[in-house]
């Protein structure tokens, strides 16, 4: 790309983009961070990185296996953030959070929670139901104790803010499987209970899997 850019062959960030997202879907997060990376250096106006291009960056490290993916995404969003408040590039969206969010999956839920309180602060973004969704899974898959408290919390935080046209049994599955595998929690039946009632109002109602993982945490 750079070398059309110097034989005067027109180059956009389109065609970058299309190179950024050839290395996400071959796997090479790496690839794509070095250039993203290039773009940010260039002095070609023409090849600044836009929203795509950090999200598709974003999305790849996410899946990836790198290590310390968690801390490679926020580092990307906290890079894009800086450049946009310096004038030099596109402001975050949502979806961008969501990938820094989805990378914190096998990290310290409180972290990816601290991240969607961010969201929920920001004069300029809300968080979607996928946004919710992230993090309340990831207490789901943590090992600690009160999980299914603070994926009930979640929950709640979601009903409040999302229209209940919208909803879907999902969210609330994860919590009943964080009170079915949280046995050291006083609370954890109460959690149960507690989310197995929400499922019974006029929207959504409990799907098999619901019926399932309720009947399971109550043998």
């Amino acid at each position: 790309v750079w070398h059309q850019a110097q034989l005067h062959v027109h180059v956009d960030m389109a065609m970058g983009n299309m190179v950024l997202q050839a290395w996400s879907k071959c796997g090479q997060a790496e690839k794509a961070l070095d250039l993203l990376h290039g773009f940010e250096e260039t002095s070609v106006e023409e090849l600044q990185p836009d929203v795509a291009s950090y999200n598709i960056c974003l999305s790849a490290v996410a899946r990836s296996n790198l290590p310390q993916r968690a801390a490679r995404t926020q580092s990307v969003l906290q890079r894009m953030i800086r450049r946009h408040q310096e004038g030099k590039g596109p402001a975050a969206t949502v979806y961008s959070y969501n990938a820094v969010l989805q990378a914190y999956e096998d990290d310290d839920p409180e972290r990816s929670e601290q991240l969607l309180q961010l969201l929920l602060q920001s004069p300029r973004l809300s968080p979607d139901g996928y946004s919710f969704g992230i993090c309340i899974n990831n207490w789901k898959r943590s090992k600690k104790r009160g999980k299914s408290s603070r994926a009930f919390s979640l929950l709640q935080l979601w009903m409040e803010s999302t229209p209940q046209h919208t909803w879907t049994p999902v969210p609330f599955n994860a919590v009943l499987n964080a009170a079915a595998f949280d046995k050291a929690s006083p609370k954890a039946f109460q959690v149960l209970q507690n989310t197995w009632k929400l499922l019974h109002m006029d929207y959504p109602r409990p799907d098999s899997l619901a019926y399932g993982i309720y009947l399971m945490a109550l043998r």
